[in-house]
């Protein structure tokens, strides 16, 4: 689906938040991560990082919008962000 606007493009990133958080929940659950204030911290790490690609997509040139449609979003969720993601976590958690 294309976006017809920003606003709809960033509520579709927002619905996608809600579910990498239940993601990020089951994970630490899964893996015994019991730190609460490092799972918090990575949250807010993982959602910033989204919704600064999300909200500066807008600016950016046409060939390099990564956020046109809704497939283009879960593409990159599926790819780029995950790496970061599981990068990350390998960071703060070292599992």
């Amino acid at each position: 689906m294309k976006f017809k606007s920003q606003g709809q493009m960033l509520s579709y990133v927002k619905e996608k938040e809600q579910k990498i958080i239940k993601e990020i929940d089951r994970r630490a659950e899964k893996e015994g991560v019991l730190d609460n204030n490092r799972l918090l911290d990575y949250k807010s790490l993982v959602t910033s990082i989204l919704d600064a690609e999300a909200f500066y997509d807008e600016d950016r040139p046409v060939e390099e919008k990564k956020f046109s449609t809704s497939q283009e979003v879960d593409k990159y969720l599926e790819t780029i962000f995950k790496e970061h993601m599981d990068s990350a976590w390998k960071e703060m958690f070292g599992k």
